[in-house]
Parts: C-alpha cells; structure tokens; sequence
C-alpha cells in the first residue's frame, strides 16, 4: 500500500441490505440513501428525475440452490457477517429510522441504473469516505446465490475506499469466477483501475480495518467529572483542580490546560493537579483533558477566578457589585461571560457546548447536527456538521461561499469515478 490511508471516521457502520426495492431520485451532486439520492442513478436518467428499482426476485438468478426468496437474504446476511468478522460493520435488512447508514440495493441492472453493460454490481469509489450515505447496487441477473454477498461485499467496499487488486482469493477481485472469495485479502491493482491516491498495491484488509476499525471497537471517551473546584469559585496558586474519570477501556494520560494552554500531566490516578504558581490573575478556564487507552479523547471544564488583589469586596445579599461582576468568596468578580448557540467566540472554552466553529470567515458558538439531530429553529446545519445563524436570523453572518457548507461537500461527489463488477464472460 502506497501511503498511509486517513479514515474519516473510525466507527461502527450500519449497512442496509436493501431486497425490496427503492424509488431513487437521480442527483449530479449528492448521494444519501438516507434521502433515497443516488449519485450512480444520474448516468441513467436526469438529475431530479426518479426511478424505481424493482425489489429483488429470485427467478433473476442462474440458480436458486433449492433455497426460498427468505432463505437466500438469510444467506446473503450470513456470508455478509462471514467476510466482515474482523470488521465493526452491522448490516440489516430493515432501514434504519434514524442515523447515518450505506444502502445496497439488490435489483435492477447495470444498463437501467447506470447505461452500462456486463456489469454484476456498481458503486462510487469514495476515497477519503467522505459520504456516510453511499448506495451501490448489485444486479441479480444470472448470478448464483453465493455472488450476492460476494458482490455486495466488493461494491460496498468501493465506497469505503478500496479499489480492486488481482489477488483472486481476494473479495476486490473485479471478475466473477468459479471460485468465490470470502475474505479481504492483498495484491496489486490492475492496470488502468481507478484508484485511491495512486495506489497500486493494496492490503485490503489493512484499508478496511483502517477505515472502519475492528469489530466492538471502543470508541467512546473517558467520562470526567470535576470535582474541585466548582463553577464560578475563587481560587488561588496551589488550588487543586481534581477529576473523577473512567473509561471502560484503560485510561492512558489526563492533562490540566489553564486558558487552553496545557500545563500539567498525568499518566495514573488519583487526577489531581493545581493551578500553577505564576498563572496571570483574572478569570481562568481549568479544562481536565482525557485520553483512554484507544485513543478516545473526551474533556470537562470549570470556569474560575484567581483574584489580583485589587478586587472590590463584599458580602453576599449585602454590599452590590458594579455591573457585570458578581459576589463570590467576598470579591466582586466577573460573571460567566460565556456564549451561547451563535454567540461569536475565540475558542471552545468560550461557548456553552465547548465547540467554536468557523465558517465564512467567522467563529460561532455551534453544536454538532445532522439529518438525525437537527438545530434549533434560527439556525441551519452546515456540511452535515456544525449549527450556523440562518441569514437574518439575528445571527447576522452571510451566506457566501463557505468551505464548509453542504453544497461544497456534496459537490465534490459528481467527481468521484464509478467502480463495477464484471461478470466472467
């Protein structure tokens, strides 16, 4: 393999196994089977056009093998689950309700759905797989039972990122053959094949587990909870900063960061640091960092304030701070000051959900979104990612090209190549 391969997202997959037919809606710009788009659709039929994909039928194969319409989809799924054992992969043949999930569409033909010939199974080499959504086909016409996952498996691979290698005991195989492979395997691309990055060798089985991850993989981060000092405390040089954190995997380091700046270290329990001697006065953002033994990262935050010695004092129900300042611990010191959803902000630290997101040229207070979580009403998500100010909706950013908008995700999709399964002649 030439170079190393940067997944997007290691993480389980749901895969959709699809035997009962679609109406797709042709598009030059996206595809989601969340929305029924199909990106391979437009090479058949205009973009916005819809076409409907017959559910699968069992007289289309060379040979049933004796075997029901019900037994052959238990089959597929057996030999689906067989081939991707090592891999953190889930596939059902209901659709999801909710969520991001690829979807295999067993039906129709390789001239129907994309006007082309001698083809067994299509899909969009997704390098980077950079769109969660992906739906590839299989064509059951004159395949036996035992090609359906064998085909299913390569094409949906091609949307993870593979290509194909010559190995034949390797599922990336590209013809069909007496001899049908069960497991990913390694060996050089053929000549001329779209690939990923120019590569031309490919361990198949090290790129899926690169791209996906192993099966029960854990990721999810430590869970921390900080339990000295508290929110809005006044603290000073030498006060300790404490954290409960676990994990279900080991916990491998956890860091103290002062103004997002990291001034301390631990690799075991107890988490107990303190606010280093030398921290500037004013108002302070402790952040607990933590990373578990897969890498995971999670962090908590409080927000403190180390006094100058200059502060007003008072006493609290007794003696009014000015304006903006608040009484703790007998000084007047500063409020929270921290943004809400859309408020413009300088870094995490500085807004409620701890992530500050740019766009246009300008930083916001965001939460994450997608189809499945969407933002709150004032607000459109952006690139499937980040919650924005709609325009004119007191948020007052503009809506010119941005880097990070859906449009200039999803137009990258129309430059992706296609990838078949040939059919031995």
């Amino acid at each position: 393999m030439d170079g190393p391969i940067e997944p997007q997202a290691v993480g389980l997959r749901v895969v959709y196994l699809n035997f009962d037919g679609v109406a797709l809606t042709a598009s030059a710009t996206s595809d989601d089977a969340t929305r029924d788009r199909s990106g391979i659709l437009s090479a058949a039929v205009p973009s916005g056009q819809t076409r409907v994909i017959a559910p699968f039928n069992v007289s289309d194969l060379a040979s049933s093998g004796g075997l029901s319409r019900s037994q052959i989809i238990s089959r597929v799924v057996s030999d689906m689950y067989a081939s991707h054992a090592p891999y953190n992969i889930e596939f059902v043949t209901e659709r999801p309700t909710d969520g991001k999930y690829s979807m295999v569409v067993f039906g129709g033909s390789c001239q129907s759905v994309a006007r082309r010939s001698g083809c067994a199974g299509i899909a969009l080499l997704d390098c980077g797989d950079y769109m969660p959504n992906n739906i590839t086909f299989v064509f059951p016409y004159g395949l036996r039972v035992a090609d359906l996952a064998s085909t299913a498996s390569q094409e949906e691979a091609h949307a993870f990122g593979l290509a194909h290698t010559t190995d034949t005991t390797d599922i990336m195989y590209p013809y069909l053959r007496s001899f049908v492979p069960t497991e990913f395997g390694a060996g050089p691309v053929p000549e001329g094949d779209s690939t990923c990055g120019g590569r031309t060798f490919q361990d198949s089985d090290e790129v899926m587990m690169q791209t996906i991850g192993y099966r029960g993989q854990d990721t999810v981060g430590p869970t921390i909870t900080i339990t000295t000092p508290s929110e809005g405390q006044v603290v000073e040089a030498g006060s300790p900063v404490q954290a409960e954190i676990t994990d279900a995997s080991d916990i491998a380091r956890a860091e103290l960061l002062v103004n997002a700046v990291q001034v301390a270290e631990k690799t075991a329990a107890p988490w107990t640091f303190e606010v280093p001697d030398g921290t500037a006065p004013g108002e302070l953002t402790l952040t607990i960092r933590a990373y578990d033994s897969q890498d995971n990262l999670n962090q908590a935050l409080v927000r403190v304030y180390l006094p100058s010695g200059d502060e007003e004092t008072c006493s609290p129900g007794g003696d009014a701070c000015s304006d903006g300042l608040e009484c703790s611990a007998g000084l007047c010191v500063p409020g929270d000051g921290i943004g809400g959803l859309g408020a413009t902000c300088a870094s995490n630290e500085q807004c409620e959900t701890q992530i500050c997101a740019e766009s246009d040229g300008e930083k916001r207070c965001s939460q994450q979104c997608d189809q499945a979580t969407p933002c709150p009403d004032g607000f459109e998500c952006r690139g499937d990612v980040a919650c924005w100010p709609v325009p004119d909706a007191g948020g007052g950013c503009s809506t010119s090209g941005s880097g990070s908008s859906a449009l200039g995700l999803l137009g990258l999709l129309g430059l992706l190549p296609l990838v078949i399964r040939r059919r031995r002649r």
